[in-house]
């Protein structure tokens, strides 16, 4: 498994990942390259692929029992909930920067509208402009509806 960071968020979408859930430190591998690989293939956002990535690691910490030795605590209960807390600020922020995907609206250019009715694997609509129109307006076929 390998486990890479190029110190650039904008250089890859793994890289923003990691940066947003704080996993840039090498001596502290939360994540393989394959596992945030994996959730970015699910939700190709970074912000909302980072919450996800945020809600294995605290599964992976909440796994994990706090430790005591001598002066030396390792408290992954604390970690678990930091990262829980962590993927709910992701996933919000997701949420209000678009990571919930890009609205389409067709239908508004005209060569896009042309090559649409041109199309003759393209499912033909039931509907046609002037279909109603009495007498039917002129250049309106009943044959183009079928």
């Amino acid at each position: 498994m390998t486990w890479t960071y190029s110190g650039d968020p904008s250089f890859s979408a793994r890289d923003a990942v990691r940066f947003y859930v704080g996993d840039t430190d090498t001596n502290d591998q939360l994540l393989q390259d394959a596992e945030i690989a994996f959730v970015l293939t699910q939700v190709s956002d970074p912000l909302g692929a980072a919450s996800r990535c945020a809600r294995a690691i605290a599964s992976k910490m909440s796994l994990l029992v706090d430790e005591k030795f001598e002066s030396i605590d390792n408290k992954f209960s604390q970690r678990a909930k930091a990262f829980s807390i962590l993927a709910g600020q992701l996933e919000r922020d997701a949420k209000r920067y678009g990571g919930l995907g890009t609205p389409l609206a067709g239908g508004i250019s005209i060569a896009a509208v042309d090559a649409a009715h041109l199309d003759l694997d393209r499912v033909q609509s039931a509907f046609r402009e002037g279909q109603f129109s009495i007498p039917p307006a002129r250049g309106v076929d009943d044959e183009s509806c079928q």
